[in-house]
């Protein structure tokens, strides 16, 4: 075994054993043979100490066949080493089968992050997708009380992004926008407006994109098909306390790969006896525990955030509603330019350096003629008179416009996940940038005041025109 492989072992033994919170003696003969066997040092044992549960899959998920089989009989008996498997510790099994020991490992992943940036009551059972599907997103609809109650049983909470939002919607708005400014006190009414409009325009495709990716860092599922996401268990890195998740891949059908797994969970167990959530919102009621808190207190919180963009041309404004912030200290011809590079983006951007040779140097006259033409027209966009506008190709009035803009992004740099992917910032080949997904960028409607891709509008179309 390589000495990487010893330590995940390690990791994974510590973590079943410490799942129940009590370790007893039978727990610790069982780790002493399992010492011998797989002949681990002192330095292994402290090195896992320092590695996450799902580290210590990942190496094991490229390791040799029979080890992973051999590591998977020896979790199998450490959970009943003082004659009980506790559903904590079916948790763990039930992600160490998925992961080492099905054929459809590769569509399971364990996923392990800080606490305090997720933190969920165990059993807790997302769905999540990077991409609306509409067969899944149907079975799961027809058969929600048939499927919510399986996993009750078993000790579960599915928690099914649509309905929490219906939920949200189908109350009082005006208490709902009460409930926000009371446990936010400081929010302005914006603020409060755009933690609301937030919430209420959210999917599961915007949740797994804005909240899990952009927000919390969970890369794993920037491209996820159907999934289920579930809390298995923390532990802790050091001295940092992590939540441990399994992401598992909805194959052969909604309802049935929900049965297969939850009869996969309960055949583990020592016992009939679970504890089985019972909270449910109602009527003008809200439940702020586990998801539900989390849901909230993530949109709630201000700093760390992967802020949308929202450009409101009647209002001469750009908003980060997700901070309940706009960009302030700037002029018109501040905001335009702005606002034409984030149309840029997807043409990565543009360069100003001047080429030395003559052929270039005509292109190079027809691409300044081109941008110029192109931030008269957002110019006009963002309130103001097409006969002045300035002279942005000329690198005296264009420099500091980009300082300003990044003057006023930097301002925000505590409240922003990496505020410099939101600055005008230029590259090793001299190509200014912005360099946030355009799906983040949205304009505000002036007919309907609701919020429209960027790149659907009016104004993005025009400037591909030019």
């Amino acid at each position: 075994m390589k000495n990487s492989e010893k330590t995940a072992v390690v990791r994974i033994f510590v973590d079943l054993i410490k799942a129940d919170r009590i370790i007893d003696t039978g727990e610790m003969v069982f780790y002493d043979e399992m010492r011998k066997k797989y002949n681990f040092a002192q330095e292994n044992e402290v090195a896992a100490m320092a590695m996450s549960f799902s580290e210590a899959i990942s190496i094991l998920k490229v390791s040799a066949e029979d080890l992973q089989r051999e590591v998977l009989a020896d979790c199998t008996d450490a959970t009943v080493s003082d004659g009980f498997c506790a559903h904590s510790e079916a948790l763990l099994l039930i992600a160490l089968k998925r992961a080492l020991g099905d054929e459809e490992s590769e569509n399971v992943s364990v996923i392990s992050i800080p606490k305090k940036s997720f933190s969920v009551d165990y059993s807790t059972v997302l769905y999540v997708e990077s991409k609306f599907d509409v067969e899944t997103n149907r079975q799961i609809v027809d058969n929600y009380r048939s499927v919510y109650k399986e996993f009750l049983f078993s000790g579960f909470q599915f928690v099914y992004i649509p309905n929490v939002i219906h939920h949200y919607k189908e109350t009082d708005k005006g208490m709902f926008r009460r409930m926000i400014s009371f446990l936010a006190p400081s929010f302005s009414m914006d603020g409060v407006e755009s933690v609301v409009d937030g919430l209420l325009s959210m999917t599961t495709e915007s949740f797994c994109k804005d909240i899990l990716c952009n927000r919390l860092n969970l890369e794993n599922l920037r491209e996820t098909n159907p999934s289920l996401l579930i809390k298995i268990g923390n532990d802790y890195v050091g001295d940092v306390e992590y939540s441990n998740l399994l992401c598992v891949e909805i194959e052969d059908g909604f309802v049935d790969f929900v049965k297969k797994l939850v009869d996969d969970f309960s055949s583990m167990l020592s016992s009939d006896t679970l504890t089985v959530p019972i909270g449910r919102e109602a009527n003008n009621q809200y439940l702020y525990y586990g998801f539900y808190k989390q849901l909230l207190d993530i949109f709630l919180r201000r700093n760390n955030i992967r802020s949308r963009i929202v450009i409101d041309p009647s209002r001469e404004e750009i908003f980060l509603p997700d901070i309940g912030q706009k960009l302030s200290g700037l002029s018109r011809r501040d905001k335009a330019m702005y606002v034409l590079f984030l149309i840029l983006m997807k043409d990565n951007g543009f360069s100003f350096n001047c080429p030395s040779s003559r052929i270039q140097m005509q292109m190079y006259k027809e691409k300044t003629v081109r941008f110029q033409k192109q931030y008269g027209i957002v110019y006009g966009f963002m309130g103001g008179d097409k006969e002045k506008v300035p002279d942005v190709c000329s690198a005296e009035i264009r420099r500091p416009i980009f300082s300003r803009i990044k003057k006023s992004l930097i301002a925000m740099s505590d409240m922003l996940y990496n505020v410099n992917d939101y600055l005008i910032t230029k590259n090793s080949y001299g190509t200014y940038n912005v360099n946030v997904e355009p799906d983040m960028v949205y304009v505000k409607d002036w007919k309907t005041g609701g919020l429209l891709p960027f790149s659907e509008s009016d104004i993005v179309n025009r400037i591909k025109g030019v």
